[in-house]
């Protein structure tokens, strides 16, 4: 007699499977866009890249090529008051975009405040800490349009224009930047203003570089992590100088990639506050789909109960479909893992369909150590079965056959 016991069965099986999405090989992951391939508008804008006979290739040609740039150009001019510019590039779809679909805008820039961009709305504090300039040095602006009229923009003289559901900066897998865009109403084209402020000297060229704009269509084959950025609050400038804080290689947590991570970090602060991270999919999981985040907390820090302090959200876009404090989703095997010092990767069951995640680090007050975790990755797997009663210890003599029951629940 062979003694078969179902639930063991799809326990192996659920690791199995766990294994293979996390270690499966090369991905088959693609993206299938929609760009903006006609130009409507270009001032002071220049191509980055040449035929094999060294002519510029016409920027209108690579508008769907994110490898290839497009060089906006701004300047103060050689004299005082005299000579100064800027640079627009205004792209557009062939059709109207609906109302609520988000336009990616890949861009990169001489100076590095796009990055502070991503800290959403602690732009503005970070700036200030990393001693970048964003009012009077280099500036940019963004607009949706409907035909001519602007009906979404975005100033990076006013940082937190870019820490909104509408507008944010986000990074992908490897690290590039792209302007998140999504009006609330339907719009067909995308501008974009490079400028220069008062605080730069005579002679001063800035670029800001364009390499395309495009929304996803939600058929690719696998629901991956495509974007991230971060945000925060409950900090003030003196406590970010003092501390360090924030994301650190927020791609990290995105990348595919087991051996690397980013760290959610709100330093050494004794006083409430918070970091979170954002990672965005494709589009909204299935209802019998779940998550898995993998990460891992400093154990003097879970000693003091940071567990109670680490929160996961699930958002299909802005809607709030779940919510969890870390300590509710261990088991004392997961428990275990990170008492230990060990990366666990923690089941994150949800109410309905969603497109985002949010880990979010509350301060522990009080507390004089470094406080951060390890985010690993945030991947989707399927939901957990649930055993029928008449499936569990079922003993299946030699060369007899048994029905065993085991179904996923729908979300709700």
């Amino acid at each position: 007699m062979v003694n078969f016991t179902f639930r063991n069965f799809i326990f192996t099986l659920s690791f199995f499977l766990l294994l293979l999405i996390d270690y499966g090989g090369a991905s088959v992951y693609s993206q299938n866009r929609t760009f903006a391939t006609n130009v409507e508008n270009q001032l002071n804008v220049y191509p980055t890249t040449t035929d094999v006979f060294g002519n510029p290739i016409p920027i209108e040609d690579e508008l769907d090529n994110l490898n290839v740039s497009a060089r906006i150009e701004a300047g103060t001019g050689l004299l005082l008051g005299l000579g100064a510019y800027s640079g627009n590039l205004e792209v557009s779809y062939d059709d109207i975009v609906p109302a609520g679909t988000t336009t990616y805008v890949r861009v990169n820039a001489d100076d590095d405040f796009l990055r502070v961009l991503l800290g959403g709305s602690l732009g503005e504090l970070l700036s200030d800490v990393l001693g970048i300039v964003l009012i009077g040095n280099q500036e940019f602006e963004i607009q949706a349009k409907l035909n001519s009229i602007p009906v979404l923009s975005a100033d990076s003289t006013n940082p937190n224009s870019f820490g909104t559901d509408q507008v944010r900066v986000v990074t992908d897998p490897n690290g590039d930047i792209y302007i998140a865009i999504t009006p609330n109403i339907p719009y067909d084209r995308i501008s974009i203003t490079n400028r220069v402020g008062s605080l730069l000297g005579l002679g001063n060229v800035k670029n800001l570089y364009f390499n395309g704009a495009f929304y996803i269509d939600s058929s690719s084959s696998c629901n991956e992590p495509l974007y991230t950025s971060f945000d925060g609050g409950g900090l003030n400038l003196e406590l970010l100088n003092l501390n360090g804080f924030g994301v650190t290689n927020p791609e990290f947590a995105i990348d595919d990639d087991l051996l690397t991570f980013s760290e959610i970090s709100t330093g050494t602060i004794n006083v409430a506050g918070f970091v979170e991270q954002i990672i965005y999919f494709d589009r909204a999981t299935q209802p019998t789909e779940d998550f898995k985040v993998t990460l891992k907390v400093d154990p003097s820090l879970l000693a003091l109960g940071v567990a109670n302090n680490i929160e996961l959200e699930a958002y299909n876009g802005t809607n709030l479909v779940s919510s969890s404090d870390l300590s509710s989703l261990l088991n004392l095997d997961l428990l275990g893992l990170l008492e230990g010092g060990t990366v666990a990767a923690v089941p994150f069951d949800v109410a309905g369909a969603a497109d985002r995640i949010l880990v979010r680090y509350n301060s522990l007050v009080g507390v004089n150590l470094l406080q951060s975790l390890d985010l690993y990755d945030v991947a989707i797997t399927p939901g957990i079965p649930i055993i029928d009663a008449a499936s569990e210890d079922v003993e299946v003599c030699e060369g007899e056959s048994a029905s065993l029951v085991a179904t996923t629940a729908s979300a709700g």
